[in-house]
């Protein structure tokens, strides 16, 4: 199988896990994604990339590993549609078993002008499980989360323009979100959290 999904939402500190190999196979898997912690007292600005995707493989006996941990506390963050946070798993080589998309978390008090940073925790392609997820459905990877400790970052237009891209959002405490429009398009979203109410 490919590395699984798992760790805290809201604090993750766990790197992602490596894919398996096939036995009597030398070849190793993928190896799972990193673990970033940024710390800062005042503005952490995302212009650029933050990546702790899980690795691909290109064996047809090994798989690929789980995206990894990104978990950023600061007063104030900010970036533009540029800046990426991306904990994907790993691409599935020649219908193995994809990676599981990782964990991300962002601790914020306050948002800077702009504020369009994209998240992803998209669990790999091309899965074998995904092919046939009625019958196979415990070999399709999952999607990773971004725990978020509010609804400040959420927009009518939030699921369109690849801001999120395939997490289960978690917003802190609150256990509701309400907007005028909704679309989602290139994206796959959940709200995991039990009694979660969505108002459009």
């Amino acid at each position: 199988p490919g590395g699984g999904s798992y760790g805290a939402t809201s604090q993750p500190i766990d790197p992602g896990s490596a894919g398996g190999t096939y036995p009597d196979r030398t070849t190793m898997g993928g190896n799972g994604g990193g673990a970033v912690r940024i710390l800062a007292s005042g503005t952490v600005t995302v212009n650029g990339t933050i990546d702790a995707n899980g690795a691909t493989t290109w064996s047809q006996y090994a798989a690929p590993g789980s995206g990894g941990a990104i978990w950023i506390d600061c007063a104030t963050f900010g970036g533009n549609a540029n800046g990426l946070c991306s904990v994907r798993g790993g691409y599935a080589y020649n219908a193995n078993v994809a990676g599981g998309g990782g964990r991300l978390a962002l601790h914020y008090t306050s948002l800077a002008d702009p504020h369009a940073v994209r998240c992803w925790a998209a669990p790999g392609t091309n899965s074998w499980g995904a092919a046939d997820p009625d019958h196979r459905w415990h070999y399709v990877p999952e999607m990773g989360a971004l725990w978020l400790p509010d609804t400040a970052l959420l927009s009518a237009d939030t699921f369109s323009n690849r801001t999120f891209l395939d997490v289960a959002l978690y917003l802190g405490n609150t256990n509701a979100w309400a907007a005028d429009t909704l679309s989602i398009a290139d994206a796959s979203v959940r709200f995991p959290q039990s009694g979660f109410q969505l108002t459009v």
